[in-house]
């Protein structure tokens, strides 16, 4: 799987959660797209079935949806 087509499935993830118009891969998931952190542990939940992956280590330091598609390319590329 390309980085560009994890990035996109990720930003779909995210979509429902957000009032945002437009989602950027730069966009911080908190201040920006208005996350709390039942969000996000639904968005991580979400991300491990989508992509068949455990994220375990790093998921702390996750600030923005590009840091998210990296994080999941990373560990689908194991």
């Amino acid at each position: 799987m390309e980085k560009q087509e994890v990035r996109e499935k990720i930003i779909a993830l995210v979509r429902p959660k957000t009032t945002a118009a437009i989602i950027n891969p730069e966009d911080d998931l908190y201040n920006t797209l208005g996350f709390d952190s039942l969000d996000m542990f639904e968005l991580l939940l979400d991300c491990e079935i989508t992509f068949d992956i455990a994220l375990g280590e790093g998921v702390d330091e996750l600030k923005t949806v590009q840091d998210l598609a990296d994080l999941v390319f990373e560990k689908i590329q194991g």
